[in-house]
């Protein structure tokens, strides 16, 4: 074919100083197209069985590891040319974390001795160097010991195991989307609505709908159709999960 189509995108690399506070940069968890060769050259993760890492920083650690030698491309994925921000989820994101999260198990081991920021450096340049201004500071770092971490995971997973949470977590999925369901039903309800009174009174439809009152009806059945369209849509509608795919405001209904 002879027709030229351009790809706008944005070099996204981490500020591996920790000038940011921030060890998250080059995501290695995400929907995205990766080189194998790259992340084989990273090494493993860390964090399997029998492994002397906490698994609170298995993610971190890797993504720090990824972020020393590589950086992503990041698509616009918007018509909207000014939408230029690598971090801006509306320009960038075609993808939403939704069901729960990321983790398989419950992250309850909270106050752990040996749990550390210090882990998310572990076997990089940082690590040493980490450390070695925590003793500084008078905060030297306690890294667990494989007993530790056996102690660690055992009461961790003792009463709630990853099997247990998911079966948690996939009851409280499907409470969620049944209550999506109800609510991708009410706006194509309220679509319809508009599109009927449009037809049979548009004066009496912009009084009763008032942020419709100045719009012409090109635009209201612009608004309906947008209506529809994200009640149809595969992406969540918003109110229902955070950012990290955990339900807002449990699965009791009060959002």
């Amino acid at each position: 074919s002879s027709m030229k189509t351009s790809v706008d995108y944005r070099v996204f690399c981490a500020d591996t100083s920790l000038g940011t506070k921030n060890v998250w940069g080059s995501y290695t968890n995400g929907a995205g197209l990766y080189r194998r060769q790259n992340l084989m050259d990273i090494g493993r993760m860390y964090g399997e069985p029998g492994d002397p890492f906490h698994d609170r920083y298995v993610e971190g650690n890797y993504a720090y590891r990824a972020a020393l030698h590589n950086c992503h491309a990041t698509i616009r994925v918007t018509d909207d040319k000014s939408c230029s921000r690598a971090d801006n989820k509306d320009c960038v994101g075609a993808f939403h974390h939704i069901g729960g999260g990321r983790s398989t198990r419950p992250m309850t081991a909270e106050g752990t001795q040996c749990e550390g920021e210090t882990w998310n450096f572990f076997d990089t340049p940082m690590f040493d160097k980490y450390n070695k201004v925590s003793a500084q500071m008078g905060q030297p770092i306690h890294l667990c010991s494989p007993h530790e971490l056996k102690a660690l995971k055992e009461r961790k997973f003792r009463e709630t195991d990853s099997q247990a949470y998911r079966d948690e977590v996939a009851r409280l999925n499907r409470e969620v989307f049944e209550r999506e369901r109800q609510e991708r039903d009410k706006i194509r309800t309220q679509a319809a609505f508009i599109r009927e009174l449009l037809r049979i009174d548009g004066a009496q439809l912009r009084v009763k709908v008032t942020w419709m009152a100045s719009m012409s009806d090109e635009e209201i059945l612009q608004a309906a159709h947008r209506m529809e369209r994200l009640a149809d849509s595969a992406h969540p509608i918003p109110g229902f999960w955070d950012s990290h795919g955990r339900i807002i405001g449990g699965a009791s209904g009060n959002r």
